[in-house]
């Protein structure tokens, strides 16, 4: 690819929801699903780029989408503050996960997929289980909104991001803080960790993506 070739679309999903805020592919590869500023979640055949599901029930924004590891469960984290769980088969919701006090901004499935953990602006981490869909834990240390978060390959951490500027780390059985990484120059919107201990944060307050050591 030349510096100045100018890429083409292969396709152009058109949608009937308003803006999309968040967008994953299935394990599969098979299918996009998008959901919307309107509370709208879409699901599209990658093969033939039909539109195929609806599906609605949210009040407010779509802010995250994450599907299982056994690629059968959707979850859609919102700002009507609820999770909801879907089927990927039947595309019918199993659960409906209430119990944060504002918007969500962030899900992760855990690698076994039998838990999902959710970042608020509330300031909480949320543990729930996906089988009842009953909450485990709630984790309560940052001062501000939690914007992002991860959780270890081996599953055995929970890492977060924050708008108070720290990174924490957390055991995910015990719920216990093992390390408060603090000092950041702005607040954290979206970071990645780099397998030989580094954490590269960006932040809507900066064009710059910074890199720091752990």
């Amino acid at each position: 690819m030349s510096a100045a070739e100018v890429l083409q679309p292969l396709q152009t999903l058109k949608s009937t929801a308003t803006s999309v805020n968040a967008l994953i592919v299935t394990r599969d590869g098979q299918q996009l699903i998008s959901g919307s500023a309107d509370g709208t979640i879409q699901r599209w055949d990658l093969t033939t780029g039909e539109l195929t599901d609806t599906w609605t029930g949210h009040t407010s924004a779509i802010n995250a989408l994450q599907v299982s590891p056994n690629n059968q469960l959707l979850a859609s984290a919102s700002a009507d503050k609820t999770i909801r769980l879907w089927s990927l088969d039947t595309g019918k919701v199993r659960h409906v996960l209430k119990g944060h006090s504002s918007f969500i901004n962030a899900i992760r499935f855990s690698p076994d997929g039998e838990r999902l953990i959710s970042g608020s602006a509330d300031t909480t981490i949320r543990l729930w289980d996906t089988e009842t869909g009953t909450l485990q834990q709630t984790l309560s240390a940052h001062t501000s909104y939690v914007n992002d978060l991860t959780i270890s390959s081996d599953g055995n951490l929970i890492i977060s991001a924050s708008a108070d500027r720290s990174v924490k780390f957390w055991d995910i059985r015990t719920g216990e803080l093992l390390l408060d990484s603090t000092g950041y120059t702005n607040h954290i919107d979206h970071f990645v960790v780099h397998p030989q201990g580094l954490i590269i944060t960006a932040s809507t307050d900066s064009p710059d993506i910074e890199i720091w050591r752990l």
